[in-house]
């Protein structure tokens, strides 16, 4: 993993692909390396989604989280997710301390469309339900095949080396 500023643990990582109405999880342990879709999650209620996020969490017992960052639109202008994204983050480092990589997300969910589509789920319905689990499962796969750049909890930065403040609890 030659572009990680940490070297990661050896162990289980949750991988996540945030929305403002579902949330999709993935696990992956390294050094096996390959990433698997777990779960998607409700984002509303908020704190419906903690108490379900809390338990995977106490199940897995992750080194650390991989979480998909939008590219910055051409327009220079921020990703209208990024925001979001950053609140999200913020909370899960006020959760639970554990690095977070951040992970290029480009196409990672028409990706997934397509791999549901090949998988014989033709309905939009029968897709739903998986496709921000499997869009979690490539932002993870991409952490695993050493395409990430970490930062350690308080010191979670963006795709352009600029701070993020990170509350602390």
């Amino acid at each position: 993993m030659a572009e990680c500023a940490l070297a990661p643990c050896d162990g289980v990582w949750l991988g996540i692909d945030y929305g403002n109405a579902r949330i999709g999880v993935a696990v992956a342990t390294l050094p096996v390396a390959i990433a698997t879709p777990l779960t998607t999650l409700a984002a509303q209620p908020e704190t419906r989604f903690w108490v379900a996020f809390d338990a995977l969490v106490a199940e897995w017992h992750p080194c650390g989280f991989v979480l998909g960052w939008p590219p910055t639109p051409a327009s220079g202008n921020p990703h209208p997710m990024h925001p979001a994204i950053t609140a999200f983050a913020n909370t899960l480092t006020a959760r639970h301390a554990k690095p977070i990589y951040w992970v290029d997300e480009s196409l990672t969910s028409a990706h997934a469309e397509q791999l549901l589509r090949e998988t014989g789920k033709r309905r939009w319905q029968a897709r739903k339900a998986r496709l921000d689990a499997v869009a979690a499962a490539l932002i993870l796969q991409t952490f695993c095949d050493g395409h990430a750049t970490v930062y350690p909890p308080g010191a979670i930065t963006h795709a352009h080396g600029k701070p993020i403040d990170i509350a602390t609890p």
